[in-house]
């Protein structure tokens, strides 16, 4: 083995493992392992010899021809199974291999570290929170002693072992500041580079860490992380002209828990927006804005409109809902105002909410829907709550007290097989609580695919507002579907199979879902995933003709209930935006036209302006209106298009398409027509700005 007395460096393997059943998921840079490698390069220089992986059998194989000394894991929810196959394989090849893991899913509570540790022996330390420090310290012990058993007998500061059965734990570390002078990029310092060649992953980008919120759900609610520290905005800028230089994936996320808190990220937001302006880079971005819409997150909303919407997040809009997962901030009133000020700047609005937190019974998230709706936003993306490692709620005492009731399914693309051995992570669902059943649970997910159809693509937004002007939500056209299976056989007929098929998902333990999945890809048969809400979203659009056809029954059926007699105008104008949306809505698999031009005798685009407050017969015009509406990205879906064509899998079909478009190229946007090229730019602009596609809070980003 190397130690102090070898010259030969300490070869180190780094891996943030991703899944690759469907792909690589998630298909982003492993951030975490490399700021690792640069801090180690930073300390150790040429004593440490270290190469990044992202999928497991480019690891093993390199383990294979080189067995390293050390290997450390990221941790994340998409891995934790994934990475404990890794280890063990790794400990096949190479028993003297020291192991590591650390990062958002590894448990701050001791016990649990003892737990973990004893049911995974292939695993030989833990490291907590921040990585950088804890993870150079093994090194440093490694490089001095060479054993993992002479490693053993120290005090590892930041991090936890098993010795003779017994948890041994060194000092927890103070959070790392100034993170700058302490925290090296591994962007600018090339580590990357290799990966930045590989179009499938997005670069992230980090600005800041530490959240100074405490949502019980999350993560990065442990009061641990609550501190805020930033990277040099000199630093972030010279980064993002690295990735544009350098990366072949042109989208940027931002990993930022909250950007938006410091004035820094004004002049951040103002770096991006004259990149983007003069060279139309970064092509995509997603960030992640501070849970509470102050005006400096609104400075970078209005700034970044182009690129992105302002994602508010309301999770619930039940106040005891919000006091107990302690966001008693996030009120109704401050939702309205943002909302408010949003429109007036032509800035979209993004939204998400969770069914299944305490206190949230099934009509209280209802009417949580529906207010989001009645707030006019432009896309609300719903998820049930499953419970993550290292979040507050994800705890024993948690769970007895709301009286959690949980079932296992597949994780989003989470499968990796590699020979005979298949490796399955899993998500933790909440299907009851105290104060919502389970068969309140699966109609709540019917529900939150019928949003996903309406506000969460906005394949049918104008529909909807449409409905709201007189006064009927989008439960009402839900409850008027699921009641009556014979009137509505098509829109119904989706609702009940994607119900089935998710009560199929689902498994009462980790066990049994392994064993599923398992004899299923001996059978040679393909596995299917949690993404089901991205299938019926694909299956809708197939059937689009036929659903838009029931759509307008259900509507007439709910206001004869509200009028005697329906106005004329009311029933032509249904007509007419159940049409339109047909045109709106982008073909599966086929060539496709960038701009449909279609006349209409309402000005639906100064109603848009308007905020769809007062009922579309009041903006009938004299003579018709000439509209384009037009699909932004027209190549980039061509060529999804095209790959679509090759695979005789329909689901997966679906899937693929769902997954590599966002909103704006399955749906096409409502502008006025233009006489110029230099006026098609303008509206262009303009449109980007109020643009339906939710960019920062992507169906993917949720589990389906």
């Amino acid at each position: 083995m190397r130690g102090s007395a070898s010259h030969t460096p300490c070869r180190i393997y780094l891996a943030d493992l991703a899944n690759t059943y469907y792909g690589v998921s998630p298909g982003t840079i492993p951030l975490a392992v490399g700021y690792l490698a640069a801090y180690l390069k930073k300390k150790y220089g040429g004593r440490v010899e270290i190469t990044l992986f992202r999928s497991l059998r480019p690891l093993l194989e390199a383990a294979k021809q080189g067995a390293p000394d050390i290997a450390g894991f990221s941790i994340y929810a998409w891995n934790p199974r994934l990475t404990n196959l890794a280890t063990r394989l790794i400990k096949q090849i190479s028993p003297r291999t020291l192991t590591v893991a650390g990062g958002p899913a590894v448990e701050l509570v001791e016990s649990m570290n003892h737990e973990y540790l004893s049911r995974n022996p292939h695993m030989d330390f833990l490291v907590w929170h921040e990585g950088e420090i804890a993870f150079s310290n093994i090194v440093g012990s490694f490089l001095e002693h060479g054993e993992i058993g002479e490693v053993k007998q120290q005090l590892i500061e930041g991090g936890c072992f098993l010795q003779d059965g017994q948890l041994v734990s060194g000092r927890r570390l103070p959070l790392i500041t100034p993170l700058e002078q302490n925290v090296p990029s591994p962007y600018l310092s090339g580590l990357f580079d290799d990966l930045l060649m590989d179009g499938e992953l997005m670069p992230i980008i980090q600005t800041t860490r530490g959240c100074p919120y405490g949502c019980t759900f999350c993560v990065s609610g442990q009061p641990v992380y609550n501190k805020l520290r930033s990277f040099d905005v000199a630093r972030v800028k010279d980064e993002i002209l690295y990735l544009k230089k350098h990366a072949a994936n042109r989208s940027i996320r931002f990993t930022d828990d909250n950007f938006g808190l410091l004035q820094r990220d004004v002049e951040i937001a103002r770096f991006v927006r004259e990149l983007y302006d003069k060279e139309r880079y970064p092509a995509g971005l997603k960030i992640y804005y501070g849970k509470l819409i102050s005006d400096r997150i609104k400075e970078c909303a209005l700034i970044l409109k182009p690129l992105l919407p302002l994602c508010m997040s309301f999770q619930s809009l039940t106040p005891e809902v919000l006091q107990e997962i302690e966001r008693p901030n996030n009120t109704r009133d401050q939702f309205e105002e943002a909302r408010r000020w949003a429109r007036k700047n032509d800035v979209a609005v993004a939204t998400e909410l969770i069914f299944g937190l305490p206190r949230e019974t099934y009509d209280s998230w209802v009417k949580s829907l529906d207010g989001v709706v009645e707030l006019r936003v432009d896309s609300v993306f719903p998820t049930g709550l499953f419970l993550l490692e290292g979040a507050r709620l994800n705890t024993k005492e948690s769970r007895e007290k709301y009286g959690f009731k949980t079932k296992f399914c597949i994780g989003a693309d989470g499968i990796t097989q590699f020979d005979d051995i298949v490796g399955v992570e899993c998500e933790e669902f909440v299907v009851e609580t105290k104060w919502m059943k389970e068969e309140e649970f699966y109609k709540l997910n019917q529900l939150r695919l019928f949003a996903l159809w309406f506000i969460g693509y906005g394949f049918f937004k104008e529909i909807l507002y449409h409905c709201v002007t007189v006064g009927i939500t989008l439960s009402e056209l839900f409850t008027e579907v699921v009641n009556h299976p014979s009137k509505y056989p098509v829109f119904y007929g989706l609702l009940d199979s994607f119900e089935k098929d998710t009560r199929a998902t689902f498994f009462e333990t980790r066990e049994n879902l392994d064993r599923s999945v398992a004899a299923l890809i001996r059978e040679g048969k393909k596995v299917e995933v949690t993404r089901l809400a991205t299938v019926y979203v694909g299956r809708m659009i197939v059937n689009k003709s036929d659903v838009l056809r029931e759509l307008k029954q259900v509507i007439l059926a709910l206001r004869r209930r509200q009028t005697a007699e329906i106005d004329p105008g009311f029933e032509q104008i249904t007509e007419m935006l159940c049409d339109l949306s047909k045109d709106l809505l982008v073909p599966l698999g086929v060539d496709v036209e960038e701009i449909v031009e279609r006349r209409v005798p309402y000005d639906l685009v100064q109603w848009r302006r308007d905020d769809y407050q007062l009922p579309l017969s009041h903006y009938a015009v004299s003579a018709p209106i000439v509209l384009h509406l037009v699909m932004n990205n027209v190549v980039q879906t061509r060529m999804t298009n095209a790959i679509i064509g090759k695979m005789g899998d329909e689901k997966l079909k679906m899937q693929y398409y769902l997954r590599n478009t966002n909103s704006s190229n399955i749906r096409r946007q409502i502008v006025y027509a233009w006489d110029s090229q230099r006026s098609r730019e303008m509206h262009l602009l303009n449109l980007e700005g109020f643009a339906d596609a939710a960019h920062s809070v992507q169906a993917e980003d949720f589990p389906s």
